[in-house]
């Protein structure tokens, strides 16, 4: 390990026995054997490579709002893509480095009147992670705005034009390209009071309706443009608890760390939901959130 160590320093920064609970938005999990954060792609395409060559298994992890690290930890490397964080301007197109949050790409966006990231400003995620998920709300999802891809895959860095990529709901292929770098997006001209006007509109709704408390977002993915929230609601679940987590009392599709929860804990009320609405309704709830651990 301390070859590997030694080599990887080179590529990036490394940490050893990082607890998950910061690297997650929900605040729980065990600790990551390593935690990798590349400085550009070549430091990537090598890390990758002296992992790969030591056997070490590995994942890439973005802003860990969207994911939950087991109360075991995991053993091998988590790679963040936090330095690949550039947003440039060219036009009606935003080029953005795929550690980039989300929010801060609209804002630019925004502050230079082009329009169609509205709806995206308060995902608290990464571009790369919010691509791979074709993340959206309120009717608009990344994916419609994304023109190509740079993807890294086999030490080299590609681009992949948006047709390839197959974005559906909550959806696309891009994993089989590689770990995504950066991506372009396209905008349109628009006005900048309204654009702002609208965002702060938006961002008031997420507010009122979306609890503060840590949590991943929503839990499950919509049921043919149904919210899980109303099948949830429905068999009276708002509330529900075990040890720190609980079905969130003001969204029934997020389940929030109400103080010292456990990934376990997360994922038995996500077991218990997913049950109760399948016996009640014949429905099967898809989960939104990953699971990096052992």
């Amino acid at each position: 390990m301390d070859e590997i160590l030694k080599k990887l320093r080179v590529c990036g920064e490394v940490r050893e026995n990082v607890c998950g609970c910061t690297l997650s938005s929900f605040k729980s999990g065990g600790r990551v054997r390593l935690l990798f954060e590349p400085a550009d792609a070549d430091g990537l395409a090598e890390g990758i490579a002296l992992l790969d060559k030591y056997d070490v298994k590995r994942t890439v992890l973005g802003n860990g709002t969207n994911t939950l690290i087991s109360d075991g930890g995991y053993g091998g490397a988590v790679i963040s893509l936090k330095n690949f964080n550039a947003v440039v301007m060219d036009g009606n197109c935003i080029y953005a480095g795929s550690g980039a949050r989300l929010s801060r790409v609209a804002a630019v966006a925004a502050g230079n009147g082009l329009t169609g990231l509205e709806g995206l400003h308060g995902i608290p995620g990464t571009v790369g992670g919010a691509a791979v998920m074709n993340a959206g709300a309120y009717g608009a999802e990344i994916g419609d705005k994304i023109v190509k891809i740079d993807a890294l895959h086999g030490g080299i860095v590609k681009s992949v034009p948006k047709n390839a990529l197959n974005f559906g709901y909550r959806c696309s292929n891009i994993k089989q390209f590689g770990i995504v770098t950066g991506l372009l997006l396209l905008l349109d001209e628009g006005n900048a009071a309204e654009i702002k006007n609208e965002t702060e509109r938006l961002k008031g709704i997420r507010k009122n309706t979306q609890p503060q408390a840590p949590s991943l977002g929503s839990v499950f993915k919509r049921i043919n443009g149904v919210s899980p929230a109303l099948y949830i609601e429905s068999l009276g679940l708002k509330g529900r608890r075990k040890g720190g987590a609980e079905v969130s009392r003001v969204h029934a599709n997020f389940i929030v760390n109400a103080g010292g929860a456990t990934t376990a804990d997360y994922l038995y009320l996500a077991d218990g939901i997913q049950n109760e609405v399948y016996k009640s309704y014949g429905i099967t709830l898809e989960r939104e959130v990953g699971l990096i651990g052992d």
